[in-house]
């Protein structure tokens, strides 16, 4: 089974989100065809030209494993590939397009290997900084410096209070304000994109709640990064969030670190 030796693929595929990261990097800042799509989100030439570079990549490392891409299936350009086997790639190739195109830092590269409706494994790639998270299973979570130095990471929950980071761009308010109230807070800091998973798994905030909209792609590295970092990604019922929903589609969730 895959899920059992999927950290075999870390290396290659770290390799691969900083090769992408090097790309969008390379449109960054410069003049873009822009797209909107259905749901009023933008797209750009640069995510297109990641989401290629992953997919042709992964289709080579597991033939036979399908790739489920963000531009692709949100644009209709193919038809959803068939995941009834339990195993596919989520690919959001470059996660927070308003970020990038307005000129911000939060903006990231997604891989994650979903079996059996969870996430194995998580690499999410931060190009601005070039450094990258991983995760593929407790204990493998680690964040790699643009240096290349390997850091161990742990998803430790604050003693006292909590350390709150919450979506930039995207999200109930409403929601948030309920879920929220009457708790302790020592910090609430508002992000853009996956890097919100990232600091729940390095510990730099106990609680990232998403009462709104998002899709799988969007959470499926982080996710994976979070468990191995030894947190939890739970719907709002207290349900663990699954993978391969109709239409890719989440309810709300909250990702949290350990006491």
């Amino acid at each position: 089974m895959i899920g059992h030796d999927s950290a075999q693929f870390l290396p290659e595929l770290e390799n691969l989100a900083a090769r992408v990261g090097e790309l969008i990097m390379a449109h960054y800042g410069s003049p873009l065809a822009v797209a909107t799509k259905a749901d009023g989100s933008p797209v750009s030439d640069a995510d297109h030209a990641a989401e290629e570079m992953i997919t042709v990549a992964l289709s080579y490392l597991l033939p036979n494993v399908p790739v489920v891409g963000e531009e692709a299936i949100s644009m209709g350009l193919i038809p959803a590939p068939d995941i009834s086997g339990g195993r596919f790639w989520l690919v959001d190739a470059l996660d927070g397009t308003k970020e990038f195109l307005s000129g911000g830092k939060d903006f990231t590269v997604n891989i994650a290997l979903i079996e059996n409706n969870l996430p194995v494994l998580g690499v999410i790639h931060h190009p601005v900084s070039q450094t990258t998270y991983v995760g593929a299973g407790e204990g493998t979570a680690a964040r790699i410096s643009a240096a290349g130095l390997r850091i161990p990471i742990s998803a430790v929950h604050a003693d006292t209070g909590f350390r709150i980071v919450s979506s930039k761009s995207f999200g109930n308010e409403i929601q948030l304000a309920k879920y929220l109230a009457g708790r302790q807070l020592r910090e609430h800091r508002y992000r853009a994109s996956s890097i919100k998973f990232c600091e729940v798994a390095e510990g730099r905030a106990d609680l990232y709640p998403r009462f709104g909209p998002s899709r799988e792609w969007d959470t499926a590295a982080g996710h994976a990064i979070v468990l191995a970092a030894g947190g939890s990604v739970m719907t709002s019922a207290g349900q663990p969030l699954l993978y391969g929903k109709e239409g890719f589609e989440n309810s709300d969730f909250v990702a949290r670190g350990r006491r």
